[in-house]
This record gives structure tokens, sequence and C-alpha cells, in this order.
């Protein structure tokens, strides 16, 4: 029997595209290979259902820097560990939260918005909770996909070194078969993307870069 398999989309939003204010280089590249891929899939078929995850922080979030008034990157101590410091971006009631131009979210089946309470910044959608419009439910990424018998999850979106890279790693972790279609990412640095290639194939995440 085939696994039933959602395709995941990782924070393909304004903040991360050209002129947003934590704008990736070339994120606008892989919109068109998302759109194809919610459509067609892969060898094995479209995907049996589309999940799309973003960010969505507020003003005083204790992950960014202009909460300790500090630079961007800077590491402050949070709960007793250092956590590094993002420019503000993504922030509520801005575009940035809106999806990067041109991508076709029409098969999404759910929405999951992470970030947004104070004091958590989630890399990973599985940090998420699910959106009906603009109300945010107590409903996590793993109970939905649970929920609908999903054994199998790919993901693509931004960025393979962090929120992609980490839903791919937390999504093995919970046990479900997981594809990093890598072709479909994009990196925040070279540096950070061999760090993150190593942590997912040292986990068993299946990589596909073409």
């Amino acid at each position: 029997m085939k696994k039933k398999t959602a395709f995941i989309i990782v924070d393909m939003e304004r903040a991360f595209g050209a002129g947003g204010s934590l704008a990736i280089t070339g994120a606008e590249e892989i919109v068109a290979g998302i759109n194809d891929f919610m459509e067609n899939g892969d060898e094995d078929g479209p995907p049996d259902m589309v999940i799309n995850s973003y960010e969505e922080h507020r003003r005083g979030n204790l992950y960014l820097a202009s909460t300790h008034g500090t630079e961007p990157g800077r590491k402050v101590v949070i709960n007793g560990r250092h956590y590094q410091t993002w420019v503000d971006h993504g922030l509520e009631g801005t575009d940035e939260v809106k999806p990067i131009p041109g991508l076709n979210l029409f098969r999404v089946r759910a929405v999951f918005r992470k970030g947004y309470a104070f004091h958590e910044h989630p890399y990973s959608a599985f940090g998420g909770r699910l959106m009906m419009g603009t109300v945010e439910c107590p409903i996590t990424l793993e109970q939905y996909l649970n929920e609908h018998e999903i054994c199998q999850i790919k993901v693509g979106g931004l960025t393979f070194d962090y929120c992609a890279g980490e839903t791919a790693l937390e999504g093995a972790m919970k046990q479900f078969d997981v594809t990093m279609l890598k072709y479909l990412t994009r990196s925040y640095s070279k540096q950070t993307e061999e760090v993150m290639m190593k942590k997912l194939l040292a986990t068993g995440v299946k990589i596909i870069d073409k």
C-alpha cells in the first residue's frame, strides 16, 4: 500500500523574498518548482496533502534583536541558554507574512503559523499551530499529520539550513519517513547549509537535489 504523503512548504513568505527584511538569495527561483510539485509531485505521484507553514512575529518577541536593543546576529541569554537574535521579520500586520508573489496555494489543505508567541521562535513547522482563517487552534502539525494518517513528508521552502531543514529533522525524529527536496530550497549561508546537510544525513533524511 502506498504511503500517504504530505508536501510541507516552509516559510515561502515575503519576509524572505526579494526586498524582505531577511531576504534569501534565490527565493523566487523555487516558486515555479514548488507550484509544480504541489500539482504533480514526483515519481511517487502528487502528494496526498499540501501543508503551508509561515512565521508571524509580534514586536517584543524574545528572539528579535530589537527586543534586546542589540544588533541582529548577536547572542542573548534566554532561560539560561544562548540564542541567536534575528532582524525584525515577518511582523504581525505587515505584508511580510504574505506568500511570495507567484506562489499558488490553491492545493493547500492546512496552514500552520509559528513564532507568534513572544517567548518562542521555532524554526521547524512542527512548532506551529493550525490556523483557521485568522484564528489559531491548539492543534500541532504532528497531531494533524497523524489524524490524517500521513506517514511520509516531503519538505521544501526556506531555508534549507534553518526552518525547512529543522522541519525535516524534527519530522524524522517523530518517526515520519522524510524526504528533503533540496532543489526546492535555498539557504541562508553556505556554512550553515553544510552543517544542516550533515545533520540530515545523520538522521536518515533522504535528500533529493536535481
